[in-house]
């Protein structure tokens, strides 16, 4: 006869064990062990986007991305993941414009954005929408145009103000030394222009009549002086003129384009045609010629006004090349592959480095941005960013 605790234990034992085999079934293999983290983390999107079409001939060094702080969300707004930088910016501000959406007809007023980067910091902050930024000399405005007019904009992204209602459109402009005036060249015709970053009407300085257009003028570091190229008409090559901002009287320098001054203020580089065939030539302030190469194109300045960077066309493709301000020292600074077009390049604040932007012929790839630095001969350039239009870069210390 059995206990009456025997059914009882039955059912338990019976119970138990249908739980067990229930929690069998259920449960993952690896249930109740520790799950290994991964090993490599993932790509950040912007690395994602960045093109890996080799363009550069020697192996490049690619710097790891550095953390910087988060700018101010009002800055960042806006600013695409392709504008995340692959590294910090060693020292500076670098003002640029890039495409933030696909391009359309009015660009510079929907689909192109002005941004910053500043030293220390992977991120570039959104300004505003529209094309040809320039940072004023004491880092406070940045100047730069929206269809044909010229605006100016705070460094916080914030006073954007409107500077000319001109009927023909404003072609180029340049900031006085001191960051208080603008000079610019009005689109079509032969008459320079200055207004004060403050507003008001702008002033005449003077007019070429004869002349089917103005380059962007150069404005002398002492404020004294603009250099212009102005292109006569019928005429494929043009010249470089001297204007005095107090007297406004032109006076001919020499046959070339697009002056440029040396921070020093005692020298000019220009080229010697609009082809750039025939290279390139410094001249002193009088106009008498220091160096002259016969071949090269865009020149610029080192901040010590002792070297000058420019471009020399290699067959279908160009390259980077710097050299002393008397032509000695000529070294080449990039070996680029064909297809590509590198663009006017410019030198960080502290002369140790060259940014420029380089546009594939090859494929439709958006330009990229890339640093150069000149103290170790041996580093391949570094790509920085990606997307930012070509000739729109400036690079100050403040």
């Amino acid at each position: 006869m059995l206990s009456r605790r025997g059914p009882t234990l039955v059912v338990m034992c019976a119970v138990a064990l249908l739980l067990i085999v229930l929690w069998i079934a259920i449960t993952p293999p690896d249930a109740g062990f520790p799950v290994p983290r991964r090993t490599t983390e993932l790509l950040p999107t912007a690395a994602l986007t960045r093109s890996s079409t080799p363009v550069l001939a020697r192996s490049q060094a690619v710097e790891p991305a550095t953390t910087s702080p988060a700018l101010p969300a009002a800055r960042t707004t806006g600013v695409p993941p392709s504008l995340l930088a692959t590294h910090s910016l060693a020292t500076g501000h670098l003002v640029f414009a890039a495409w933030h959406s696909p391009p359309r007809a009015d660009d510079c007023s929907t689909s192109i954005g002005i941004y910053m980067l500043t030293g220390g910091s992977t991120q570039a902050a959104y300004l505003t929408n529209g094309c040809d930024p320039l940072i004023a000399p004491d880092a406070q405005h940045v100047a730069f145009m929206r269809l044909g007019q010229l605006y100016v904009i705070g460094v916080d992204g914030h006073g954007e103000t409107q500077l000319t209602k001109s009927s023909s459109g404003v072609a180029g402009i340049v900031w006085s030394p001191d960051g208080q005036s603008l000079a610019y060249g009005d689109y079509g015709g032969g008459e320079i222009y200055t207004i004060a970053v403050k507003g008001g009407k702008p002033v005449q300085l003077s007019t070429f009549r004869h002349s089917r257009s103005l380059s962007r003028p150069a404005w002398s570091p002492d404020g004294q002086q603009l250099a212009v190229t102005a292109l006569p008409i019928g005429v494929d090559d043009g010249d470089v003129y001297l204007i005095d901002i107090a007297g406004r009287q032109p006076t001919h320098i020499a046959r070339g384009m697009w002056p440029v001054w040396s921070p020093n203020g005692r020298y000019l580089a220009y080229n010697l045609s609009p082809t750039s065939a025939e290279g390139i030539a410094i001249v002193q302030r009088d106009g008498t010629v220091v160096t002259q190469l016969p071949r090269g194109a865009d020149p610029v300045w080192s901040p010590d006004s002792e070297r000058i960077a420019f471009t020399v066309r290699q067959g279908d493709h160009d390259d980077l090349s710097v050299m002393q301000r008397d032509g000695m020292q000529l070294r080449r600074l990039t070996q680029l592959i064909s297809g590509h077009i590198l663009n006017p390049a410019v030198w960080s604040p502290d002369g140790t480095e060259l940014a420029f932007t380089l546009t594939s012929q090859i494929d439709e790839t958006l330009p990229q941005l890339y640093t150069l630095r000149l103290d170790e001969p041996s580093t391949a350039p570094t790509e920085l960013l990606h997307g930012v239009l070509w000739n729109s870069v400036t690079w100050t210390a403040k």
